[in-house]
């Protein structure tokens, strides 16, 4: 009876670590770089191998590929599918997302191209780059004059 109890006793501490083992994991994905799928509000190719994507309001992710992804920098329209086929996509699992390219003119069905990394791009950078856009902009406006 006493070696009952110690045994129920070892499989319910065991349960229990097992228990605020998954808390902690639960804990470390929120506080990964992640999105939902489903908050994609647009994207921007940037060349045919990066693509960068609008998610919610305020953040921009960055894809990258493995190679050209023939096409991505004229698709109108693109999807993102995970190899477990989780809608949350995360920074560090990279090489398990595929950019599906959706409106291929040719009827060879959909065009894959594989992630190679993913990177958040914060808000400094995306200023930089507007205003280095805005400075381009002024200077062709000028030298047409």
């Amino acid at each position: 009876m006493l070696r009952k109890t110690i045994a129920t006793a070892a499989v319910a501490a065991l349960t229990l670590a097992g228990c605020a083992a998954q808390d902690r994991v639960a804990r470390s994905d929120t506080a990964r770089d992640c999105f939902s799928a489903t908050s994609v509000r647009g994207f921007t190719p940037l060349d045919d191998t990066t693509v960068r994507l609008q998610v919610g309001m305020r953040d921009t992710y960055e894809l990258k590929t493995f190679g050209v992804c023939p096409g991505v920098d004229w698709s109108q329209s693109i999807g993102l599918r995970t190899r477990s086929g989780a809608s949350w996509i995360c920074t560090r699992d990279a090489m398990n997302v595929e950019i599906i390219l959706n409106d291929r003119t040719v009827p060879v069905g959909q065009e894959r191209c594989r992630v190679h990394s993913i990177r958040k791009v914060d808000q400094d950078e995306l200023d930089t780059e507007k205003a280095r856009e805005a400075e381009l902009r002024a200077a062709r406006k000028a030298s047409r004059r």
